[in-house]
């Protein structure tokens, strides 16, 4: 399932993911930020935020409406993430 503008606790923060996949036991798979592509000044930092805040497993970073200029990422915990394509995304996903 899908949840938009979905809260995310990190420290005494309150923050919105704009888009989080579930698994059917409600927990977190990926957590997506979408971006204009003329939004130039947004970087990837606030996805890693959530990512580690949550210990979500992948993440999207969406820029614009393009699909093939989108970047998938796999958290490998300890804020290390490592980029990863849209097809290995798309599989591991599903497992």
């Amino acid at each position: 399932s899908t949840l938009r503008a979905c809260k995310i606790q990190m420290g005494p923060i309150n923050s919105r993911a704009d888009i989080v996949l579930r698994d059917t036991e409600g927990n977190f798979v990926a957590i997506a930020e979408c971006k204009l592509s003329v939004e130039t000044n947004y970087d990837f930092e606030p996805l890693k935020s959530f990512l580690c805040a949550t210990d979500t497993s992948f993440g999207i970073f969406a820029s614009g409406t393009n699909r093939d200029s989108w970047d998938f990422y796999e958290n490998l915990r300890h804020n290390r993430f490592r980029r990863i394509e849209r097809s290995d995304f798309e599989k591991r996903v599903l497992e």
